[in-house]
């Protein structure tokens, strides 16, 4: 008895479906994507009841002709590709010709087109994937499907659809990623009441997409980088840690004009943002990623969701670095106030109409290519008691004789301008817009502080500044942990693998317990090796006789807890974990809040952030240094109304 049939092309379509077609948006996406691989610049996209009752896609792309509109609703008749070498380079949005025979399978379809030049257009109507009429029809020259009464024909698939307004906000986002991939192409949404949802300029400017997409809050806060290491080219924005969100919904990962999900690009990220940002929140990022078509794979998924890199080392490592390189370009002394309040000015563009002109998209696909090296893992976060109101001031220098400069604050940092990275953009005439004006993004470098007068320190945890009219105030807990870190972190160790070691004036006896002694027997070389000597001295003690060599004073006791808890934790292992223990050791021998610095103490502590790498947060990525300026604190007080 035969049991294995061909099955009909009716229940091989209602497969692919299941495949390409989810909801709504997914049919949305396909459409959109059949738009953009015929050249499109203009894309509406109007919806019914969330896109259950009525989608319909028009563009103001190439359109087609009579016999070729006849075959796109036929499975797997494609324009994109020919052989199975061009699976390959593909560099289309669409190639294997199953979204518009899948979407007309389980809707009732209706195709309208017409060539450019052509006098009149083709139009083509389905139901069930048959088609039922097509004749010669007056439309505008471009494509639009209209597509109705989706999954009619499928009920198992309709009943799991959500309310009208989630599904219509599932198509605003899937439009939103591919406005954010594509900004060269004007992208307009709207709703049955006539509603535009989204409306994007088309004018070819990422961050103008970004102002459309997310909000001007964003944009303001953003970045641009830009990194070229063949065969990859990485660009786009990023928030800085001042803007941070709670979550990771505003990032968005571009790989050769296609957005898609990629575990290796997120841990890149995350790896690049650690000791930027406070654990737990995230910078909205637009990054663009172009690869030589032949080393990425993305025939792995049937929506196009995900893809595979020929060496994920290797975009690892661009991504990583590209982050790392914009996050330290655009770091400085945060001012904290309104002073980014200017309108951001967005550039023009043609709002899409009726009848969209036909151009073509061209866009630049380049490539570069950079080496991998993994960022420290700074996880564990050390909460700072509150302080007290008491405050300590210093004399003026210019107060104070020969006598009294020892006590007496004075600057003696090198000399170094402020920097204020501006991002022009212009006009826009997207509806229902704040007016056009400009970014401002106004960060101090810590070398600008050279002409700083130390007024003093308030309740033994913050220091307060004074320069050029602004107040600055540096928390000395964490501008202390940041500088033990980068010290410990950047000790070359000696022949024997070991860290440069400083014996102590006074050996220190420290009590432990018994478990405590034992973890430390079991690791005792990588101890050695991080700087630390000790010997046992009796039962339940240690003696400590040696910590790491570091400029800035390193309390033993505290720094050697940090080696115990990690010994105790069995987390330890220098090869991977290194860095995390460097960290905790920082943090715990910094000083802390209440710990009283005299004068000389502070001017150290200045001293030593200008030769860090990262002076302006700490390993847990809380800001070290913030500033306000007289006018912030001028209209706080009411001094200045508006």
């Amino acid at each position: 008895m035969t049991v294995i049939k061909k099955l009909d092309q009716l229940t091989i379509n209602h497969i692919a479906a299941g495949e390409v077609v989810e909801r709504p948006a997914s049919v949305v996406k396909e459409l959109i994507d059949n738009s953009l691989d015929a050249g499109a610049t203009q894309i509406l996209v109007s919806i019914r009841n969330g896109g259950i009752s009525e989608i319909e896609v028009s563009d103001n792309g190439g359109g087609m002709a009579e016999e070729d509109a006849r075959h796109c609703l036929l499975s797997h008749f494609t324009s994109k590709i020919a052989t199975i070498d061009d699976l390959e380079t593909i560099t289309t949005m669409g190639f294997r010709g199953e979204a518009l025979p899948s979407i007309a399978s389980i809707s009732r379809l209706r195709l309208r087109t017409r060539e450019p030049g052509v006098e009149s257009g083709y139009e083509i109507k389905a139901e069930g994937g048959k088609i039922f009429a097509a004749n010669p029809c007056s439309c505008p020259e471009g494509t639009a499907v209209t597509v109705n009464d989706l999954f009619y024909n499928t009920p198992a698939r309709y009943k799991f659809l959500k309310k009208d307004s989630l599904e219509a906000s599932y198509i605003t986002d899937i439009m939103s990623k591919l406005a954010l991939t594509r900004p060269d192409v004007s992208f307009r949404l709207i709703n049955e009441a006539g509603k535009s949802l989204l409306y994007t300029p088309g004018n070819n400017d990422l961050l103008s997409t970004i102002y459309a997409v997310f909000d001007r809050k964003t944009a303001e806060g953003m970045v641009p980088f830009d990194n070229q290491i063949p065969p990859v080219i990485i660009s786009g924005y990023i928030s800085t840690p001042e803007n941070a969100r709670g979550n990771r919904s505003r990032q968005i990962f571009i790989v050769n004009g296609r957005n898609i999900n990629a575990r290796i690009i997120s841990v890149a990220v995350d790896e690049a943002i650690r000791g930027w940002f406070v654990k737990g929140r995230f910078p909205a990022l637009v990054m663009q990623i172009n690869i030589p078509p032949e080393l990425v794979d993305i025939n792995v998924h049937p929506q196009k969701r995900e893809l595979r890199f020929w060496q994920e080392s290797e975009v690892f490592g661009a991504v990583y670095h590209t982050i790392q390189n914009a996050l330290t370009s655009a770091s400085g002394i945060p001012r904290i106030g309104d002073q980014n309040k200017a309108p951001i000015q967005l550039a023009s563009h043609s709002p899409v109409d009726s009848k969209m002109e036909v151009s073509s998209a061209v866009r630049d696909k380049t490539t570069g290519l950079a080496r991998y090296n993994k960022q420290q893992k700074l996880e564990k976060h050390s909460d700072l008691s509150l302080p007290d109101t008491k405050v300590i001031i210093f004399q003026e220098a210019e107060e104070t004789t020969a006598k009294d400069n020892q006590s007496a604050c004075v600057d003696i940092l090198p000399d170094q301008s402020n920097r204020n990275t501006t991002i022009p953009l212009e006009q826009t005439n997207i509806p229902n817009q704040v007016p056009p004006g400009q970014i401002s993004i106004d960060y101090m470098e810590v070398g600008s502080l050279q002409n700083a007068r130390i007024i003093g320190v308030y309740a033994n945890t913050y220091i307060l500044l004074e320069t050029e009219g602004e107040l600055v105030i540096i928390d000395q807990h964490a501008a202390h942990e940041r500088i033990l870190f980068e010290e410990l972190l950047n000790k070359k160790p000696n022949q024997k693998k070991k860290m440069p070691s400083q014996l102590l004036l006074k050996p220190l006896k420290l009590n432990i317990t018994q478990l405590e002694l034992a973890a430390l027997t079991e690791y005792q070389e990588q101890i050695q090796q991080l700087g630390f000597d000790y010997e046992n001295f009796g039962p339940d003690s240690i003696v400590i006789r040696a910590v790491p060599e570091v400029r800035s004073e390193l309390n033993p006791e505290l720094a050697f807890s940090a080696v115990i808890e990690a010994c105790v934790n069995e987390n330890i292992t220098l090869a991977n974990g290194r860095q995390d223990l460097l960290h905790d050791i920082a943090c715990k021998a910094a000083v802390k809040a209440h710990d009283r610095l005299d004068c000389l103490e502070i001017k150290r502590l200045l001293s030593d952030l200008q030769n860090l790498e990262n002076p302006y947060h700490c390993p847990h990525g809380r800001p070290v240094l913030i500033r306000f300026s007289r006018h912030d604190l001028d209209k706080m007080f009411k001094r200045i109304i508006g």
